[in-house]
C-alpha cells in the first residue's frame, strides 16, 4: 500500500483485509488502462466510473482507502509552502475550473493521478528587468530547483542555437497537428523539436548540439521523454500570435519555459480579471507570468491556460531583435510521483500504444 498512496500506513489496514484491499488496487490498476482507451477514442466518461465505483465498494476499509487515493497528507507540505507564490495547494480534478472564488483547479483532458501537490506556476513571477527571487520553487524543491539553476546557466549558448536553428531547420509544427494545438491558435506557432511525441529527432541534435546537452544531463529518472505525450523543443510564438484556453491531457508531469527571446512590460502581478496584464504572457489557472529571458517558468499544464503575444512585428531588425517570443519548452515528471510509479505508468502507455488506442501508429 505504501508503494501505491505515500500517505497509507499498514495500520490503516487489517490484516484480515489487505489481500483484499491488494485486489482492489489491481482492479483499479486495470479500469486506468481501461479508461485510456475509453477517452482516447473520444467514448463518455460514463462507461468507466461505474466500475471504479464498484472495485472502491468491494473492500472493507473503503472509507480509508478512499481518503488516502483522494488526499495525500498536507502537514508537511504546509510548513515549506513558499508563501509568494500567492495560491493555494488543492488537490483533485473538477469541472468547475474556476470556481468564482479566485480559485482555480487542474483539469486534465485525459489522464488524472490523485494526490499530487498542485499549483498552477511552481516559480514565482519576474518583472521585465529580471528581478525576481533568484531560482525559488515551490517547496523549495530540491530537484526542480536544480534544473532550474542547470537550464539557466544554458540559457545564453542555447539562445545562439536556437537562432541558427531557425534558420536551417524547418518547423516540425505539422508533425503534432494531432495534437490538437492546430484548432487553438491563431497567427504563426514555430516548432522546432528535439522530442515529439517520445521520439528524439535527429535533425535537432545535429544542429542544436549544446541544447541536447544541456537537457541529456537532467536525471533520465526525471527527464519526462518515454511516453508518447513527451515533448521537448523550441516554441515560437511570433507576433499577433495567441493560443486560446486549453488543459493538458494529464498531471503527471510539470513543464518547462526557459525563455530566450521575449518582449516584456513592466506591468503588475495581480491584474484585473477583465483584462491581460502583459502584452505577451501566459495565464495558468488564475494567475499570469510575462517571460523573461534567462528566467525559467514551470507550470503545471493540466489547468486552464493560454498564451498569447500581441506585439507587432518589427521590420528590418537583426535575428533576436524582433518581438517573437521564443522559449525552450520541455517537461519533467511530477516531484510527487515516484521512482515505482513512474517506470509502471511509461509501461501503462507503452502497452496503450502498442493496443493503438494511443500516440502514431
Amino acid at each position: 500500500c505504501n508503494n501505491v498512496v505515500p500517505s497509507c500506513s499498514s495500520e490503516d489496514f487489517s490484516s484480515d483485509d489487505r489481500e483484499r484491499d491488494r485486489m482492489v488496487f489491481f482492479n483499479v490498476r486495470d479500469v486506468v488502462v481501461d479508461f485510456i482507451a475509453v477517452a482516447t477514442r473520444g467514448n463518455t466518461m460514463a462507461m468507466v466510473l461505474p466500475r471504479v465505483a464498484t472495485a472502491i465498494k468491494s473492500t472493507t476499509t473503503s472509507r480509508t482507502l478512499k481518503n488516502t487515493i483522494l488526499s495525500r497528507s498536507l502537514s508537511s507540505l504546509e510548513k515549506s509552502s513558499d508563501e509568494q507564490l500567492g495560491t493555494t495547494l488543492l488537490q483533485g480534478p473538477s469541472m468547475l475550473v474556476n470556481t468564482g472564488a479566485g480559485v482555480s483547479r487542474p483539469n486534465p483532458s485525459m489522464f488524472y493521478l490523485p494526490g499530487l501537490r498542485s499549483l498552477p506556476f511552481w516559480t514565482p513571477p519576474h518583472s521585465a528587468d529580471g528581478g525576481g527571487k533568484n531560482n525559488s520553487v515551490a517547496f523549495n524543491d530540491p530537484t526542480l530547483k536544480g534544473i532550474v539553476t542547470h537550464v539557466e546557466s544554458y540559457a545564453d549558448a542555447i539562445r545562439e542555437e536556437y537562432l541558427t536553428c531557425c534558420d536551417i531547420v524547418k518547423s516540425d509544427y505539422d508533425g503534432a497537428s494531432d495534437s490538437g494545438e492546430r484548432a487553438l491558435h491563431t497567427g504563426q506557432w514555430d516548432w522546432h523539436s528535439y522530442i515529439l511525441n517520445g521520439k528524439k529527432q535527429l535533425p535537432f541534435t545535429e544542429v542544436c548540439p549544446i541544447t541536447t546537452q544541456c537537457l541529456r544531463e537532467i536525471d533520465p529518472n526525471v527527464f519526462f521523454d518515454k511516453t508518447p505525450f513527451a515533448f521537448a523543443f523550441f516554441s515560437t510564438l511570433n507576433s499577433n500570435t495567441s493560443i486560446k484556453a486549453h488543459t493538458g491531457p494529464m498531471n503527471l508531469r510539470l513543464r518547462f519555459h526557459l525563455p530566450l527571446i521575449a518582449p516584456t512590460t513592466n506591468n503588475v502581478h495581480n491584474p484585473p480579471k477583465e483584462k491581460k496584464p502583459y502584452k505577451c504572457g501566459i495565464r495558468c489557472g488564475n494567475q499570469y507570468r510575462q517571460w523573461v529571458p534567462n528566467k525559467a517558468i514551470i507550470l503545471d499544464d493540466s489547468y486552464d491556460h493560454e498564451v498569447w503575444n500581441d506585439f507587432e512585428e518589427i521590420p528590418g531588425n537583426d535575428k533576436g531583435n524582433d518581438n517573437r517570443r521564443a522559449v525552450l519548452l520541455f517537461d519533467v515528471w511530477h516531484p510527487d510521483i515516484s521512482l515505482f510509479e513512474r517506470k509502471n505508468i511509461e509501461r501503462m502507455f507503452e502497452y496503450a500504444k502498442h493496443q493503438g488506442w494511443i500516440g502514431k501508429q
